[in-house]
């Protein structure tokens, strides 16, 4: 038997995903029925905020403060829109919001803890790159002693393991031959120099993109990127 623990936590729809579908149907469906085409190839579908303040700004404003809950909302919403070209495909792309508010650019050293778990966008230039490594995005656990198969989806850098098998047992192993990994890369980002007063030290955030955002900068670029800040303690770094 294999389970989908995201499906069984997903089956109840987020109550903004209606709203989304119907923003997505008004002014996105050329840009989803262009990616449906492009899929798997292209990946993601970005949004210019500015179109979803205008059309609802109760929404907009709620992404900018809970964007996980959101996000999830508005990839819920464009998989439950009808694309006749992938009626035998899997279609999840990634929402990628863009076009913030000018309030939420800060500067590179004003971002705090007053940012943590929102989205913003920041502007800097690239410092330095990692090498781009898999990361698993949903696993896939066998129960030793019944063969039961479950997939849980990791939405951090701790493994997520279920908790236990029907049979009552926490034995499991990871079977990657049908588990998901994705593309994962870390960039430092710094202030540009003309930003620093005297003997001021430049201030270095590292960014974490995944999946078809990376390689697509190298060291001396400038950039911006929008994302959603997050806390790493040290062993997670």
């Amino acid at each position: 038997m294999e389970v989908d623990l995201n499906e069984l936590e997903k089956q109840e729809q987020s109550p903004h995903s209606s709203t989304f579908q119907s923003f997505f149907e008004s002014q996105y469906t050329k840009q989803i029925e262009k990616l449906a085409m492009e899929w798997p190839q292209k990946k993601s579908l970005f949004v210019d905020f500015h179109d979803l303040e205008h059309y609802s700004f109760e929404l907009a404003d709620e992404l900018l403060e809970s964007p996980d809950v959101l996000i999830e909302a508005a990839q819920q919403a464009v998989q439950n829109i009808h694309v006749p070209t992938l009626e035998t495909q899997e279609f999840k792309p990634h929402i990628r919001f863009y076009n913030l508010p000018k309030d939420r650019i800060p500067l590179l050293r004003n971002v705090g803890a007053e940012h943590l778990g929102t989205l913003i966008s920041i502007e800097g230039v690239v410092r330095q790159l990692t090498d781009v490594l898999p990361k698993l995005k949903v696993a896939s656990w066998q129960c030793r002693r019944c063969g039961n198969v479950y997939k849980r989806e990791q939405e951090t850098d701790k493994i997520s393991v279920p908790p236990m098998c029907e049979c009552k047992h926490r034995d499991f192993e990871l079977l990657p031959h049908k588990s998901t990994f994705i593309d994962n890369q870390k960039i430092q980002v710094q202030e540009p120099l003309e930003l620093l007063k005297g003997s001021e030290q430049a201030t270095i955030l590292n960014i974490i993109v995944g999946d078809d955002l990376v390689n697509k900068v190298m060291p001396g670029d400038r950039t911006k990127i929008t994302g959603v800040i997050r806390l790493k303690t040290p062993k997670d770094k």
